[in-house]
């Protein structure tokens, strides 16, 4: 419990006292990674990679302490994993410029653990879909889309996320209604229309909501989600 919700450093895990099975074996495989993560440099970043992303699988095997690997934002694991120097890049060609571009393909075993299965999420539908159901990975994943949420939960969502983001604009239950059934109940569009930074930003009706709505598409947040999508999947 003391560890819940909290950013926490692997050295900081190595100094938490307990006494379970599967505690004391995760600070002896965190233990060993330190140790070979500070004696290399960045060149051997993918060997620090495909070493830890087994620790989950091996610690449930060896502790009899099942667990589950959740990640969300799969899709990133594509591109933003680590960074590497340009001559290191062109050293290994990587001459698109990212240095991880094939890390998903690493899971292809983890992917079908039985002691420590995986579940993995994403928003960006297409970019995911073909991450993890084809190339290595294929066959290794089910695939289930979750659908957004319902209108009225839109509705809450928005008027809770106004409350959080811009405490000084008002939006009538009414009207969070228009706003959520307007982009369809999708949670990222609306705290995209929450912290929009449209000049003129307000909720005050449907006209003043259909502004930001087509800023967000044209020139906001929205629009940059969609035009990365897009320029990734060319």
């Amino acid at each position: 419990a003391d560890l819940f919700n909290k950013d926490i450093e692997l050295e900081e895990l190595l100094a938490y006292k307990t006494t379970h099975k599967a505690g004391i074996m995760a600070q002896e495989y965190i233990q060993r990674f330190l140790k070979r993560y500070n004696r290399h440099g960045d060149e051997d970043a993918l060997i620090h990679w495909d070493a830890f992303i087994r620790v989950p699988e091996r610690l449930a095997s060896h502790s009899g302490t099942r667990v589950a690997m959740i990640i969300d934002e799969f899709q990133d694991l594509k591109f933003y994993i680590y960074d590497m120097s340009p001559e290191l890049m062109d050293s290994k060609d990587r001459l698109n410029g990212f240095g991880a571009i094939n890390l998903p393909a690493t899971y292809d075993r983890q992917a079908q653990s039985r002691k420590a299965p995986m579940l993995v999420s994403g928003s960006a539908v297409t970019l995911i879909f073909r991450t993890v159901m084809g190339g290595p990975l294929s066959g290794r994943f089910g695939f289930k889309y979750i659908k957004p949420m319902s209108i009225p939960d839109g509705a809450t969502l928005l008027h809770q996320t106004l409350k959080y983001y811009a405490p000084s604009l008002m939006i009538t239950p009414k009207l969070a209604l228009y706003a959520s059934a307007q982009v369809g109940g999708h949670p990222y569009y609306l705290y995209c229309l929450a912290v929009s930074d449209y000049e003129d930003k307000g909720f005050g009706d449907e006209k003043a909501i259909d502004q930001v709505i087509r800023y967000e598409i044209e020139n906001g947040k929205i629009f940059g989600f969609w035009q990365t999508h897009f320029d990734d999947n060319r």
